[in-house]
């Protein structure tokens, strides 16, 4: 609480003294991390809601790092903040997840305008990616392009990441006399 006295041409006979409430600003926050794990080969596309970030308002002014390791920030949608603090936003952003060499649960920093007195952390989990080269059937590859687009949510190996080759010579099986 901060108390005011005004003082007209210093006459303090008129003074007038009032108090008022300083509020500090609301402090950022991680409100959603979506998904909450990916594979530590990366290339997961996590979107990232945040509240209360300084100063953001085009993708150049956010910094993201999942296990130390910086992502990539691929989009950025802001809103002047729900709690009224002057000059912050409450933004969504998606990022790449980047290639780690470690496992389990690790920490996503958002750094806004590289403050990092302002930056917000959240808990993201690696895991060990399957070993699809090996996994997949004989007479299989690996569908990269699948990985790629719709990349695992769990360490578990599916072989929907696992392809046929076509043959390239029609083969005889059996022939009837």
């Amino acid at each position: 609480t901060a108390t005011v006295v005004m003082t007209p041409n210093a006459d303090s006979t008129k003074a007038i003294t009032f108090s008022f409430q300083v509020l500090a600003a609301a402090a950022p926050v991680i409100r959603e991390i979506y998904p909450k794990s990916g594979s530590a080969d990366g290339g997961s596309s996590v979107k990232l809601s945040v509240a209360n970030l300084l100063s953001v308002s085009a993708v150049a002014d956010v910094a993201v790092t999942f296990a130390d390791v910086e992502a990539t920030v691929t989009k950025l949608n802001c809103v002047a903040a729900a709690s009224g603090s002057a000059g912050k936003s409450d933004c969504t952003l998606f990022a790449n997840t980047p290639t780690v060499t470690t496992f389990g649960a690790s920490n996503v920093v958002v750094t806004p305008q590289g403050s990092t007195a302002d930056a917000v952390t959240g808990t993201f989990t690696y895991f060990k990616p399957c070993a699809y080269a090996s996994f997949c059937p004989q007479g299989s590859t690996v569908d990269q392009q699948r990985l790629q687009l719709s990349p695992p949510k769990s360490a578990t190996c599916s072989v929907k990441y696992c392809m046929r080759c076509p043959n390239t010579e029609p083969s005889i099986s059996y022939l009837y006399p």
